[in-house]
């Protein structure tokens, strides 16, 4: 499952974060390269020995002090998010959300099509899957005042299994 909203979100704006964060007034890293190295190699770190690989990464600061603080910030964000105690790197992490997102899209998509959509297999459901129809659908659920609602549904998302389903997978 998705994890709560609060934290994919997070997760997602985590290497801006520590971009900003790393450029901000406080540690004035302003070389563009060494910012990226940095948080390159930060969103890489997969093991549960964050403090230490933090250390190593975090010398471009140049302030021992400042290197700590900073060190305890980013084990703060990273732990929030947790996907260094699933043994993960952060890209890891998010390629997993967004094929969980994909999934859920797929089911929803099948399910707005046949409210009874008891196939399991999420590949049946995607190539079952008529656009047209789903919109018919919704256009007549919207219609009726009991019902009127539209499921939200991100089609976009169906672009990936569309092009390779092997990258949800």
């Amino acid at each position: 499952m998705v994890k709560s909203e609060s934290i994919i979100e997070k997760a997602v704006e985590l290497p801006h974060r520590i971009d900003d964060l790393l450029a901000g007034d406080r540690y004035r890293v302003s070389d563009v390269e060494k910012r990226n190295g940095c948080c390159d190699a930060i969103l890489k770190i997969s093991t549960n020995e964050l403090e230490k690989k933090l250390e190593e990464i975090l010398c471009i600061v140049g302030d021992e002090k400042k290197e700590k603080t900073l060190k305890y910030q980013l084990k703060d964000w990273i732990t929030k998010i947790g996907y260094t105690c699933e043994n993960r790197t952060y890209w890891e992490y998010m390629r997993r959300v967004l094929q969980e997102i994909v999934c859920h899209n797929i089911r929803k998509a099948a399910r707005i099509q046949k409210e009874d959509a008891n196939e399991n297999d999420v590949r049946k459901q995607f190539e079952q899957i008529d656009l047209s129809e789903i919109l018919n659908v919704q256009n007549e659920v919207s219609r009726n005042f009991e019902k009127g609602f539209i499921w939200v549904l991100s089609t976009c998302a169906l672009l990936i299994p569309d092009y390779n389903f092997k990258l949800i997978k």
